[in-house]
């Protein structure tokens, strides 16, 4: 077919017809291939970034564990918004523990499991909350109580083992016994949903230390006041310094009935200290903290808002500026012989701090120089420890964590 008119004219009406044409033959299969494209496993694997909160939607055991998983991450993602994820685990009973006591050759008794199997767990997720109290998990929450994914429809989401593991039959009870439902509330197969924190993150990310009125009152009091922890803006430090008290608290500082010029038990020359320690490190630029409690003084170095991150291989790593300070402050790796043995040598504050930087090393007779030197030379922690930092109100999950245990 020939078109009237100009020649080149022509030549690019029938190329631009046929893009049209290609476009509209390839385009909706391509869109219809991207837009079925399935979730892999590694697409919906749980990491350490994906929430300290976390909602537990529904765990499955047993052979094909994974895949039932897998499905239902898939759909609560397309069909229901949610940021699901999946956490495989597997738990191997055909290796022998050990056990208590010891046999007639005096070895140590080894001992196996009588159900010798290896199961195959996975549990669903849903995540990406920041807070455990916070209006967007509680709607979460109850909305994974009430929807009924299309998946608990189909045959692999039901086990063909007809046992009842001991976690339905709980569900089974808590059903007949609790009849006192709302009655806007028509509970689907995930009704006993519950928030839990990552499983990937270290016990320090949670392990906040509750702070009541009286701890309040004696990081308040001068000169305990200055660079206090509990004013550090960040969410994670390290403590680079433990100063036990020995429970021994009865007043800040000299008692009223002592006349010497030391503090008058453990506990207070521990106070002492770490407001030695934290002024010194501070003039030699170091952003450091001091923080008291009924047991014990710490001091504390930097102010971080992220604790660290998941490697390649799943495995949590912290943050390079936290590892840092941990290295700054850590045991030289050097050793030290005694009459005990060997042990490893820690760091010491003149390690890192120029003595000439602190002027009560420079004043006064020698007598207060030298007894200055020694409160000051108490060796840091071998091992820094990364922490969260105190807050004045800790949630119900702090209420049995002491400091330093």
């Amino acid at each position: 077919m020939s078109l009237p008119g100009n020649s080149k004219l022509n030549s690019c009406f029938v190329t631009m017809f046929l893009a049209i044409f290609l476009s509209l033959a390839i385009t909706p299969s391509l869109w219809s291939q991207s837009k079925s494209k399935p979730f892999t496993s590694s697409d919906l694997q749980l990491k350490n970034e994906h929430g300290p909160w976390l909602i537990m939607a529904k765990n499955f055991e047993g052979e094909g564990a994974k895949k039932k998983a897998v499905q239902l991450a898939a759909e609560l993602r397309t069909e229901f918004g949610l940021k699901a994820y999946c956490l495989p685990k597997y738990y191997d009973y055909t290796q022998t523990v050990q056990g208590a006591g010891f046999d007639k050759n005096g070895n140590e008794k080894r001992m196996k499991y009588l159900d010798e199997r290896v199961i195959e767990n996975c549990a669903v997720l849903v995540g990406d909350f920041a807070t455990v109290d916070g209006t967007d998990i509680n709607d979460t929450l109850t909305m994974i109580k009430q929807i009924t994914p299309k998946f608990f429809g189909t045959t692999d989401a039901v086990d063909q083992d007809p046992k009842v593991n001991s976690a339905e039959y709980r569900n089974f009870l808590k059903r007949w016994v609790d009849k006192k439902e709302k009655k806007d509330f028509k509970p689907g197969p995930m009704e006993f949903a519950f928030k839990a924190t990552n499983p990937l993150l270290p016990p320090d990310y949670y392990k906040s230390p509750e702070v009541d009125k009286f701890v309040r009152k004696l990081n308040e009091q001068k000169p305990f006041n200055e660079n206090n922890l509990l004013e550090c803006k960040g969410k994670f430090t390290v403590r680079v310094l433990t100063l036990r008290g020995l429970n021994a608290y009865q007043t800040w500082g000299r008692s009223e009935e002592s006349s010497d010029k030391e503090p008058s038990n453990a506990l207070e020359k521990a106070a002492e200290q770490a407001y030695l320690f934290s002024r010194a490190l501070r003039l030699a630029g170091y952003e450091a903290y001091q923080f008291h409690d009924r047991d014990q003084s710490i001091v504390a170095v930097g102010s971080f808002n992220n604790l660290g991150t998941t490697d390649s291989n799943n495995a949590f790593v912290y943050d390079p500026a936290i590892l840092s300070v941990v290295s700054r402050f850590a045991g030289t790796g050097g050793t030290v012989k005694s009459q005990f043995g060997i042990s490893q040598k820690p760091r010491i504050l003149f390690d890192l701090v120029e003595q000439r930087t602190i002027p009560e090393l420079r004043e006064g007779d020698r007598k207060t120089q030298l007894e200055y030197f020694t409160k000051l030379s108490t060796p840091f922690d071998l091992v820094p420890t990364p922490m969260t930092v105190p807050k004045l109100e800790a949630t119900f999950m702090y209420n049995n964590f002491t400091m330093g245990k």
